[in-house]
């Protein structure tokens, strides 16, 4: 955090007037000023906006910090996980539609819009069904983008994919036995948003607490590498 112009030239034009010893006095007072205030600006942008404001040590420069990525900004700017915002979703990788989805689906935790929450989260599932999906169809065996995306479009829902493209990927694998124990979580899932979007529901804090867990072991099981950056709320 950088001092206003102003109080640079006045806290100079004072000590030019103070001896030596005086001058040093005032300069450790001015000092401890600059950092109270730094203190309070960073408890307002905690209490505000849940940022955490770092000190860079002897520089005396102040870093915002995000909640979603701690990463810093050396100009005290605030910092987004990444530009995945300026991205048109339709453009947007898997993983970074998942990435979004789960953000969106904290905040809306965190406004108390359990219901809103519930469809969100439960879609991050749904996502990490397409990554597992298309790991399998796309990187292993090379089939045409086109025709993965039209089986991902006729399995209809997380449930549908899960049954009639996952089962069987996970059975040519060898995997299936770990994965199977995903189902129920998968039908809680369905029934949370189907719920919501199909009968206007609406649901309580511990319905959303319970889909984000849900939602969290489904992503950790089909896509692990996107799974270690997301955090329940």
């Amino acid at each position: 955090m950088v001092a206003p112009s102003w109080f640079t030239r006045l806290s100079t034009d004072a000590q030019l007037r103070l001896k030596p010893v005086t001058q040093a006095i005032a300069r450790t007072k001015l000092q401890r000023l600059l950092f109270n205030c730094c203190k309070s600006f960073a408890a307002s942008l905690h209490a505000k906006y849940r940022l955490t404001v770092q000190s860079s040590g002897r520089q005396n420069r102040y870093a915002v910090l995000s909640p979603l990525t701690s990463s810093v900004s050396s100009q005290g700017q605030f910092v987004a996980k990444s530009k995945i915002a300026k991205i048109p979703y339709d453009e947007r990788t898997d993983d970074q539609k998942l990435e979004s989805n789960w953000g969106k689906a904290r905040k809306q935790f965190e406004r108390e819009d359990w219901s809103a929450c519930v469809v969100r989260a439960a879609t991050t599932a749904e996502i990490a069904a397409n990554i597992y999906i298309r790991q399998f169809l796309l990187t292993d065996y090379a089939l045409p983008p086109k025709f993965v995306d039209a089986l991902l479009m006729g399995a209809n829902g997380l449930d549908g994919k899960f049954k009639r493209l996952i089962k069987p990927a996970a059975e040519h694998r060898g995997t299936w036995s770990t994965l199977k124990s995903l189902q129920k979580k998968i039908e809680s899932l369905n029934e949370h948003r189907n719920g919501v979007a199909h009968a206007g529901k609406f649901k309580s804090k511990s319905d959303a607490r319970s889909v984000f867990e849900h939602s969290l072991a489904v992503i950790q099981a089909l896509a692990p590498n996107e799974a270690a950056t997301l955090a329940l709320p």
